[in-house]
């Protein structure tokens, strides 16, 4: 005979269910946990300014490339018409003629390269600063992109088409004043637009 202890009937503990069978799931995540703390993603705003500035710069850049280049070829055109005034009482040298020749030939296509590059980088960046001003207010530009291109690249078109693009984009910062705003576009306009007449001048009685 021996004494055995047992547990009152309400004490025991219920029986577990038996365990499924097949395999279990195995716990995946959509990132690499770590330990520590995370890094919060940049703004979206943020970035679209930041590449404004940049293209901005890069903008600046190549205007004044064109710059340069607009100025050599003048220079090589002046020399040009000066030989052949002097041309006009004293021979001069085939060589001399033939090397002027050369430079308002080779400056002529340097400004043509420098000024498609320019127009291309002048509607990129117009086309960002129309998405970083809509985006201030949760809107998305309501132009299309093609559309903008061609009213702020293409000759002749972009003597309204950019003064409108830039104004319509000015139109949706809140922290600007209007009454400046609209005096430094219309002076900005009225260039362009004296800018255009010149060169069509030029184009006229160089053809």
């Amino acid at each position: 005979m021996r004494w055995v202890a047992r547990r009152p009937p309400e004490a025991i503990p219920a029986r577990r269910s038996a365990a499924p069978l097949g395999p279990r799931p195995i716990p995946r995540y959509v990132y690499l946990p770590r330990w520590g703390l995370r890094d919060a993603p940049v703004a979206a705003e943020e970035d679209s300014r930041t590449s404004v500035r940049t293209r901005a710069d890069v903008l600046s850049f190549a205007l004044r490339l064109l710059a340069v280049t607009l100025a050599v070829a003048a220079v090589a055109h002046l020399a040009r018409y000066v030989l052949l005034v002097v041309n006009r009482s004293t021979p001069v040298p085939g060589w001399l003629e033939r090397t002027t020749g050369f430079f308002v030939i080779v400056g002529g296509l340097a400004a043509l390269a420098a000024f498609a590059y320019a127009s291309v980088l002048f509607a990129r960046w117009v086309i960002h600063l129309r998405i970083e001003a809509y985006g201030r207010h949760g809107l998305a530009d309501p132009r299309r992109r093609w559309l903008v291109a061609i009213l702020a690249a293409v000759p002749l078109v972009n003597v309204v088409g950019a003064g409108l693009l830039l104004r319509e984009a000015a139109a949706m910062h809140d922290d600007l004043d209007v009454g400046v705003t609209r005096q430094r576009l219309a002076r900005l306009w009225v260039a362009w637009v004296i800018v255009n007449v010149v060169a069509l001048v030029a184009v006229a009685f160089r053809v």
